[in-house]
């Protein structure tokens, strides 16, 4: 968890295996009444966190921006109750700030913490890319080089963001660190909104996928040490465009 707001995510514990009973919390659950209205509101209200979260995400709901119960339900067609469920929910997740008896607010994060953000996403992805040395095969490497082509080709700053994360979650797939990746995503999925104002230009553009491209090679070659390095090289170069951007944001 990165201080007291914001990023939060959670980590289960291994713990010993428990006894399993096949079929038997079916058989227990046989005689109780599903009820559909619930499962409809429950559906309704994970639309609304979808919808929101992804709103938040991308910057169409900026750092600050109220959220009005009442004007959310209008929005959607529906009642306060769903939107309540997902404002919860999304509060849990650190996307929001919801305080007792106040109207709820998009969650920002400082430049600490969206600096620790990236700081953690090396400390994960250098490890897995590590991780990821001799899983690779030709059909991987081809999809990998795909996803450079498509950057290289795309014609605006929301397309190369889209493909980069791609190319990214991609990559990270092969070292088989389920948890690891969830938290990756997570975490990315945080300071996305950070990274779509950049408009980076057509120079970082090609300088991104020239050090995908490199990482590449370093995996098809076997060599952990210099995979590892383009990676944390890369992260950092990404985190610093970012701090930069945000300090000048705040200075203005």
């Amino acid at each position: 968890c990165a201080g007291q707001r914001g990023i939060r995510f959670h980590m289960s514990v291994k713990e010993k295996k428990p006894v399993r009973r096949t079929g038997a919390g079916l058989a227990t659950l046989a005689g109780m009444e599903v009820v559909s209205a619930l499962r409809e509101r429950q559906t309704v209200a994970g639309h609304i966190f979808d919808s929101l979260r992804d709103a938040i995400r991308t910057g169409v709901l900026k750092d600050g921006d109220d959220l009005n119960q009442v004007g959310l339900a209008e929005h959607f067609g529906v009642s306060r109750v769903p939107i309540r469920e997902a404002l919860r929910a999304l509060e849990a997740e650190g996307w929001i700030k919801a305080p007792t008896n106040q109207r709820a607010f998009v969650q920002s994060l400082s430049i600490e913490e969206v600096s620790e953000v990236f700081e953690m996403r090396e400390l994960i992805e250098v490890d897995l890319i590590g991780k990821s040395i001799g899983l690779l095969n030709d059909t991987s490497f081809a999809t990998l080089e795909d996803f450079c082509d498509k950057m290289e080709r795309a014609k605006d700053h929301e397309t190369w963001v889209r493909n980069n994360w791609e190319f990214h979650t991609q990559l990270l797939k092969y070292s088989g660190r389920v948890v690891a990746i969830g938290v990756v995503s997570h975490l990315a999925s945080q300071v996305e909104r950070y990274l779509r104002p950049l408009k980076a230009g057509p120079d970082r553009r090609l300088q991104a996928n020239a050090e995908h491209r490199m990482i590449i090679d370093a995996l098809r070659r076997g060599d952990k040490p210099t995979a590892r390095s383009l990676m944390r090289k890369h992260i950092r170069t990404t985190r610093k465009l970012v701090i930069d951007n945000l300090r000048r944001v705040q200075s203005k």
